[in-house]
């Protein structure tokens, strides 16, 4: 399956196809996640965040403007500021 089906099944609801891109992807995104999150929590909420943000938008994904490898990278990228900026909320609004 190439990139678009990849994308296309995964828009219309495939869960397996969703999965396929997870195995394809994940080595990669704790390769990128491991140094800038230590914290296995961290990097879990992140790629349990990218899996997320791949399901609900695989519907824009265009295979014309580039291939799906830049795509979910990132995402990745995008996401140790989410994980800190939340765990910091988060501490913040815990009662002393």
């Amino acid at each position: 399956m190439d990139d678009r089906q990849l994308m296309a099944s995964i828009a219309g609801g495939d869960e397996a196809a969703l999965q396929a891109l997870l195995r394809r992807f994940t080595p990669l995104f704790l390769y990128v996640l491991r140094p800038i999150l230590p914290d296995e929590r961290d990097r879990e909420e992140c790629l349990a965040d990218i899996s997320l943000r791949i399901w609900q938008g695989a519907g824009s994904f265009d295979g014309a403007k580039g291939s799906l490898n830049g795509c979910p990278l990132k995402i990745a990228f995008c996401c140790p500021a989410a994980a800190r900026a939340s765990r910091r909320s988060l501490a913040r609004a815990a009662p002393a």
